[in-house]
């Protein structure tokens, strides 16, 4: 079951994203030492923000996550940005990467006025990047050494999704 989550989600939440920091550490640009989405206080304004949501899979446990929030400033309203996709090792290569991104892109479509989803993923998430481009995403660019983790330095794809289909833009 997919769903959004709620402040009664925070601990189950809180546990999974310190194990895909953990256990994907070329993954995410978070460590488990500075990830703000661990703050009790930041999970809970994501929690019940208008603004911003993260979705879970239950299947009873949380299994999967997808986060999405909308850009603050006035000139950028029309932006959402795609962050924090992870699903358990056990759990993947059942659809359910897909079916959280959707449900947020769900969320951003039924925010007023948001036209562009954006996303980064590392070179080293070839499953992920794969995904977001059978769903539609677009690259515009790769940051070279845009993350280090130890001694290794990675590669971030960007990449956008537009919400109005008859649209694309110059690359």
């Amino acid at each position: 079951m997919i769903r959004r989550l709620t402040p009664g989600d925070a601990d189950p939440y809180i546990q999974l994203r310190r194990k895909a920091l953990l256990e994907e550490p070329f993954a995410f640009a978070s460590s488990p030492e500075d990830d703000q989405a661990q703050s009790p206080a930041v999970l809970q304004e994501l929690l019940t923000s208008e603004d911003e949501a993260i979705f879970g899979c239950f299947m009873p446990q949380l299994v999967g996550v997808a986060g999405i929030y909308r850009e603050p400033g006035q000139k950028s309203r029309h932006k959402a940005q795609l962050w924090g996709v992870y699903v358990t090792k056990s759990h993947r290569g059942r659809g359910i990467g897909a079916a959280l991104v959707e449900a947020a892109l769900g969320f951003a479509r039924s925010q007023n006025g948001v036209r562009l989803i954006q996303l980064s993923v590392t070179e080293r998430a070839a499953a992920a990047l794969e995904l977001y481009r059978r769903l539609g995403f677009v690259s515009w660019g790769v940051e070279p050494d845009a993350l280090q983790v130890g001694d290794a330095r990675l590669a971030e794809h960007h990449m956008y999704l537009t919400l109005d289909d008859n649209e694309r833009y110059e690359r």
